[in-house]
């Protein structure tokens, strides 16, 4: 240290702080934890809440105004009436959206232009490219609720319930289970 310096020999202020701003135990000047980024010294961040996500005061989920950790309420909204999705309860739609319902979907699709099940609406599915989803499955399969023996003509593509031998679209009668 030269002459003109303002820390001790051990790098501390004349205030007991280092460069970083943390004192010889490793707290700061509002007493958090250097060793708990975020933690006082009884374990609580500055909302009051502990690692298990316990508040100090209520001994609860919830703080005194009745919003968890991450600052939502028991129905997942926060103070501004906005859930994770970013639906607005005030609103009734999307932030960024417009008629869009609490489950990000507007006439069958999210905002990204994907039903629920991943497929566009020319049938592409988002993950794989194709017409068929990581299952193997194609959009109809979900869209008309076809179960496990659904079949798939093997020319045209069209699905079946299983009880139906011939393709009515194309009329070839070899036909597959999904997923063979």
């Amino acid at each position: 240290m030269g002459i003109f310096s303002r820390r001790d020999k051990d790098g501390y202020d004349k205030d007991g702080y280092d460069k970083d701003g943390y004192d010889k135990d490793g707290y700061d000047k509002e007493g958090y934890d250097k060793s708990a980024p975020g933690y006082d010294r009884d374990g609580y961040n500055r909302r009051c809440f502990n690692v298990d996500e316990i508040h100090k005061v209520t001994g609860t989920k919830f703080d005194e105004d009745g919003y968890d950790k991450r600052g939502y309420d028991k129905d997942g909204y926060n103070k501004k009436g906005i859930n994770k999705k970013g639906f607005n309860k005030k609103l009734g739609d999307y932030i960024l959206g417009y008629g869009y319902d609490e489950d990000g979907y507007r006439d069958g699709v999210d905002r990204q232009g994907y039903d629920k099940n991943g497929f566009d609406r020319d049938g592409i599915h988002k993950v794989t490219g194709t017409m068929f989803d990581e299952h193997g499955k194609v959009r109809e399969f979900y869209q008309f609720g076809f179960d496990k023996g659904a079949k798939l003509c093997s020319k045209c593509g069209t699905m079946f319930p299983r009880m139906w031998e011939k393709c009515s679209k194309c009329g070839k009668s070899s036909m597959h289970s999904i997923g063979d």
